[in-house]
């Protein structure tokens, strides 16, 4: 647990986002974080996620890491992409923080030095469209997947 704390935090300081966030914000981003967090894990209970919040290019991004290399094995892959873009467009729809981007990972992929980023108003949009009963769960993942950039970290 301790080396994965460490890569994440690596990671995260790694990535493409930028400079420091301010105080006020970075305490806001992080009790935001731990709130989605506590969300996902109560509905995904075959892994553990991290989140880790960073000052993105227009808004802030936040950074989500399973425990379990969930990216593996698809319909667990499936399920923990819709819980967690579910709960951020949530989480955001009703949050007047502006958002920027949604990073996934998962432990292996961490250690390969890999993550997957969305538009944070795609989790949005999506959420909200499910919640009005525009689209299904099923088109919900189709439309992340599509929408999933793979990165390096630098």
């Amino acid at each position: 647990m301790r080396i994965f704390t460490f890569t994440l935090v690596l990671l995260a300081s790694a990535m493409m986002f930028r400079p420091a966030i301010a105080d006020a914000q970075a305490l806001e981003a992080i009790r935001i974080c731990n709130k989605m967090v506590k969300q996902i894990d109560l509905l995904v209970e075959y892994t553990k996620t991290l989140c880790v919040p960073a000052q993105g290019r227009n808004g802030m991004s936040f950074f989500f890491v399973s425990q379990v290399p969930i990216f593996s094995i698809e319909a667990s892959k499936k399920w923990w992409l819709l819980v967690v873009a579910g709960v951020f467009g949530e989480t955001f729809n009703a949050n007047a923080m502006k958002s920027d981007e949604v990073a996934f990972s998962d432990v292996s992929m961490v250690k390969s030095g890999l993550y997957f980023r969305i538009p944070a108003k795609t989790a949005r949009t999506l959420q909200r469209r499910v919640l009005n009963g525009e689209i299904t769960l099923d088109s919900m993942y189709e439309q992340i997947t599509a929408a999933m950039e793979l990165y390096s970290i630098p």
